[in-house]
């Protein structure tokens, strides 16, 4: 499947929930960066006060400090919103 795809409703099906679930596994594996870890340092000495990011890879949400000021512009890869309702709900898939 095509990264076009994603954001194309008609894409919505078992092959796209493989092809996310694929990328929430290759996703949890990664760890923060050095510079995730002086985002937080700054976040903590309250000289960071937002943190806009176009990544879905979550790295932020383990630093207590940056996470609470962290804006994902794109929406996070471990979060599904319902179009209809609106319903927001954090997943975790199984291994």
């Amino acid at each position: 499947m095509s990264s076009r795809n994603i954001f194309n409703i008609s894409a919505l099906s078992p092959e796209f929930a493989g092809y996310i679930g694929d990328l929430y596994h290759s996703y949890s594996k990664l760890r923060p960066t050095p510079f995730h870890y002086t985002m937080d340092e700054l976040a903590r000495a309250g000289r960071l006060l937002r943190h806009y990011t176009q990544n879905l890879d979550c790295l932020d949400a383990s630093l207590d400090s940056l996470s609470g000021r962290t804006v994902s512009l794109h929406g996070q890869l471990n979060m599904v919103i319902c179009d209809v309702c609106q319903l927001s709900e954090h997943i975790r898939l199984e291994e």
